[in-house]
């Protein structure tokens, strides 16, 4: 596995590789919304420094983690809806992105209308978008590229949450299996190249779910160039796996959020693929430091680089080893125990405010009777799938 450290390095590339540049989640804050607004920084300040990465790619991609329009109203669903004014598609031209996926779990937040503003939007920025539409189908296309006399196919979809499409509803792709090896198929038969770019993973965490492991190295299986991977906010170790490049999370590109106090919620990584001719790609990641000393990119350069690279390296190293990943896995889960409780055992949201604002969230402990019956719920498949559609239906 080849990480290079330097940030813009030609060399990785010989005449007849394609570069693919992809950078994490895209979400600027209502601070920078307000200093574009104002002119009190430019976007070279704001994004500037990872300009040279992206641009000096044959296609450069970023996850756009919000919709685009100047209003609208939330749908109802748990967390929080994510929107930026449409001038802040500004700092992606700054950097030269040509193509933004939007399969992820935002992008439905302000409904059909904000789907369609941000599809738009887009448009008229010049900037192709990929991994949502106006209906399933649209949301499950394919993205084509010409690049060096080859054809690049980028396929683009998210865990499935409240952002999903349906056949008649606007939304983000839900990455179904089948439908996957579907694409997959159609994608070789129209492109020499195929790089997944997936949305999904737990969050707040360096260490990938075994079974999202199992999920990305079959999907590597079958016949594709590379897989990148986002949502986890925090950068995640990558592996070479059958000659495919697997980067399991890339962390934020630019989502600063001043209630983040975690220092890997700041950190990301630029993923840059070199595709040959012979379809092997060869990879490396330039970490950065994003929204924490001041909002704006700042690239690592020298030691900072190599620290970052070490990083990289120690979360890689957990995935080839089957009994401390289950390790690390289960010790994370374990530090989350009371917030899954206090969520499934208290009755409103402001319980659980209460509770966690006097420290007595580890003592919010589902009955047992109820933990069994979320138990069978959550692990049937029959059941899972009866409890979604009817959930849905009574949110609508």
């Amino acid at each position: 596995m080849n990480i290079n450290n330097s940030i813009v390095d030609p060399s990785l590339a010989d005449a007849t590789a394609i570069r693919v540049t992809i950078g994490g989640d895209f979400r600027p804050t209502t601070e920078v919304e307000r200093i574009l607004q104002q002119g009190l920084y430019t976007p070279d300040w704001l994004v500037g420094e990872a300009a040279p990465v992206f641009r000096q790619s044959d296609l450069a991609i970023i996850n756009l983690e919000c919709v685009l329009a100047a209003t609208g109203t939330p749908i109802n669903k748990t967390g929080p809806c994510m929107r930026a004014h449409p001038d802040t598609l500004s700092l992606l031209t700054h950097m030269g992105v040509k193509l933004a996926t939007m399969a992820n779990n935002h992008i439905r937040d302000f409904g059909d209308a904000g789907v369609r503003a941000t599809l738009a939007c887009c448009e008229a920025g010049g900037i192709a978008t990929l991994g949502a539409g106006n209906t399933l189908a649209e949301a499950r296309r394919i993205h084509y590229h010409e690049a060096r006399g080859r054809r690049l196919a980028i396929i683009n979809a998210a865990d499935a949450e409240f952002s999903a499409a349906r056949y008649s509803r606007a939304g983000a792709n839900p990455l179904d299996l089948i439908s996957m090896l579907d694409d997959i198929v159609e994608a070789r038969h129209n492109a020499q190249h195929v790089v997944l770019v997936l949305h999904g993973g737990l969050e707040y965490t360096n260490v990938p779910s075994p079974n999202s492991i199992r999920l990305l190295r079959f999907l590597a299986e079958q016949n594709v160039t590379a897989i990148v991977r986002h949502h986890s906010h925090f950068v995640q170790g990558c592996e070479v796996w059958k000659g495919v490049p697997i980067l399991y999370g890339v962390g934020n590109l630019y989502y600063g959020l001043p209630d983040k106090s975690v220092a890997g919620w700041f950190e990301g990584g630029v993923a840059q693929l070199d595709i040959g001719a012979d379809n092997r790609c060869r990879f490396t990641m330039q970490g950065f430091e994003q929204c924490l000393s001041a909002p704006r990119i700042r690239m690592y350069r020298g030691s900072e680089q190599d620290d970052f690279l070490d990083r990289l390296s120690a979360y890689s190293s957990v995935l080839s080893d089957p009994e401390r990943l289950q390790l690390e896995w289960r010790c994370m889960l374990a530090q989350r125990k009371s917030a899954y409780y206090g969520q499934l055992a208290l009755p409103s949201e402001l319980a659980l405010r209460i509770v966690r604002r006097f420290g007595l969230l580890r003592y919010a402990v589902p009955r047992q009777a109820k933990r069994l019956l979320y138990e069978e719920l959550l692990r049937c498949e029959g059941h899972r799938e009866a409890l979604l559609d009817i959930l849905e239906e009574n949110n609508a």
